[in-house]
């Protein structure tokens, strides 16, 4: 997807998210409306690792693309951006990490940026611990 294109898809959520702004704000969360056309509209491979499939967009394009979508509708905006943001750590783990961690790329992803506890092996899983952000 080209920045043009990226463009576009940021003012055709933009779009979604000013039709649905009132349901979000009544339901405290995205509408799902507004979920669904982010999924659809690609944006979280924004800045993604190309060899995973993402877009590797410079960051004023993402910072364009979080503009358009907060104009209209800061939360859905914001959405946007942690989306996109929590899938370009793809690029700070080994590739094979990141092929089984992050598996949909247009599915937005969310998490602390600075985590500062600790997961540590408990039975056939893991227990997590400390403060986050």
């Amino acid at each position: 997807m080209d920045r043009d294109d990226v463009l576009a898809a940021a003012r055709q959520v933009a779009e979604v998210a000013g039709r649905w702004a009132d349901e979000s704000e009544r339901l405290r969360r995205l509408a799902p409306a507004v979920a669904a056309a982010i999924v659809e509209s690609r944006l979280s491979r924004l800045i993604a690792p190309t060899a995973l499939g993402g877009y590797a967009a410079a960051p004023s394009t993402m910072a364009e693309v979080v503009e358009i979508v907060s104009g209209v509708d800061a939360s859905a905006g914001w959405c946007v951006g942690i989306g996109s943001g929590s899938n370009y750590l793809a690029g700070l783990v080994s590739k094979a990490a990141a092929a089984e961690l992050f598996t949909d790329l247009d599915r937005p992803g969310v998490g602390p940026f600075e985590p500062v506890g600790r997961a540590h092996v408990h039975g056939d899983g893991f227990m997590l611990n400390g403060r986050w952000r």
